[in-house]
């Protein structure tokens, strides 16, 4: 291998060991109050953690909420992006109409095409921690079968088979109120 090209290769792997996923971005102007401890505390650990390591662990909050990053460090307890999502304080909730649009920004990622969407064994994660944490709440299984277990779930109580709108810039799912609630 050519300097050059040994050089461009270590490049390459410093880049990526700097780079974090979205989810663990901080998001300023927040900090401890925005999240709730109650539900990291007494629901995501006990989720996340077998009694054992529970009961040994002597951490802080803050380290806990550190090693989860839930926050960005101990001595800097800015939310991360995954804190605000996974156990933040939910405001305002609106509902509108008689459907759930659920928007996806950015497009497919990764291995998913427009073309292999939504078919068994293609899976790739955006935003592998917070797929984690959805995991540990319940809410997700991380084995591609979200999209199946939807449609047989929403077939079982009658809705509409759910709407794909796959772009380059954005991934749309559609699910519609049952014909009989209309």
């Amino acid at each position: 291998m050519s300097n050059f090209a040994q050089d461009e290769r270590i490049l390459n792997e410093k880049r990526r060991y700097g780079d974090r996923p979205f989810d663990l971005y901080p998001i300023s102007r927040t900090d401890l109050s925005d999240l709730n401890l109650a539900l990291f505390s007494y629901d995501y650990l006990p989720k996340a953690f077998s009694e054992e390591v529970l009961e040994a662990n002597d951490r802080s909050l803050e380290e806990q909420l550190a090693a989860t990053k839930m926050i960005t460090a101990v001595d800097d307890t800015t939310a991360t992006v995954l804190g605000i999502l996974t156990i933040g304080k939910i405001h305002k909730t609106f509902c509108r109409g008689l459907r759930i649009e659920v928007l996806s920004p950015g497009g497919v990622f990764g291995t998913i095409t427009a073309e292999n969407f939504g078919e068994p064994g293609y899976v790739d994660y955006r935003n592998p921690n917070l797929a984690d944490a959805m995991c540990t709440f319940g809410f997700v299984q991380r084995f591609s079968m979200g999209i199946p277990i939807a449609r047989r779930l929403l077939a079982a109580s009658r809705h509409p088979e759910p709407k794909f709108e796959i772009d380059s810039t954005f991934a749309r799912a559609i699910i519609q109120a049952r014909s009989s609630i209309v």
